[in-house]
């Protein structure tokens, strides 16, 4: 499940908003036709995010669990800026033409602020549960 976070808090430093939005909706029980409606998106693209919440662990219970840390991840404020297809991080300055290069550098590059990132999330929803 904590690649699940993971994944949603790398798609928000994109910027890649409805990727959160949907996976809020999937994650709150509605079915993929449902979400797609709702998010004004295609299906294929609620099927996608399914896929990758689903490949990471979050199926069932996981998934319900999930999505009490969606709101956190919402507040997250995106390092990646979109220019038409081209991509541009704002930390480096480095430039990509696709998304799945613009994820892997966040991942590989700037592994540090993801991973801090996940645990002040986690830390955040833990500690409010609490008190």
């Amino acid at each position: 499940m904590i690649s699940a976070l993971r994944y949603l808090v790398v798609e928000q430093l994109m910027g890649r908003e409805k990727v959160v939005e949907v996976a809020e909706m999937l994650a709150s029980g509605l079915s993929p036709s449902e979400v797609a409606r709702a998010a004004g998106v295609k299906k294929n693209f609620v099927r996608s995010v399914s896929q990758s919440l689903v490949l990471r662990g979050a199926r069932g219970v996981y998934l319900s669990y999930l999505a009490k840390y969606i709101p956190a991840v919402k507040k997250i404020r995106p390092v990646v800026r979109r220019d038409g297809f081209h991509y541009e991080c704002t930390l480096c300055g480095g430039r990509f033409n696709g998304v799945t290069s613009v994820y892997l550098h966040l991942e590989n590059y700037h592994r540090d602020l993801v991973d801090g990132l996940l645990i002040e999330t986690v830390k955040f929803i833990n500690s409010a549960n609490y008190k």
